[in-house]
């Protein structure tokens, strides 16, 4: 049984309690990447990696923004940022 990484809540799938098989998932962008179980927790480790070697604040930015996107938001705030270390 393949495993994958999360990307998104997934709100219809969630709320609609519906079962997905990973491919799907992955093909509504629900999910970064499917690999085998026995590969997750290398591929998981792979991302970490790939995510720590970029700058802190355009990761932070991107997070920022993101979130702001699937929150529906209109404006992303610069300002939510300040103050972060």
């Amino acid at each position: 049984m393949p495993a994958f990484l999360l990307t998104t809540d997934g709100p219809i799938a969630t709320l609609t309690f519906n079962r997905y098989k990973a491919a799907e998932l992955q093909r509504m962008g629900m999910v970064h990447q499917v690999v085998p179980a026995a590969q997750l927790h290398d591929a998981a480790l792979s991302l970490a990696q790939h995510l720590a070697r970029r700058k802190h604040d355009v990761v932070e930015w991107s997070k920022v923004t993101i979130n702001a996107l699937t929150r529906e938001q209109r404006v992303v705030r610069a300002d939510l940022l300040l103050g972060r270390e």
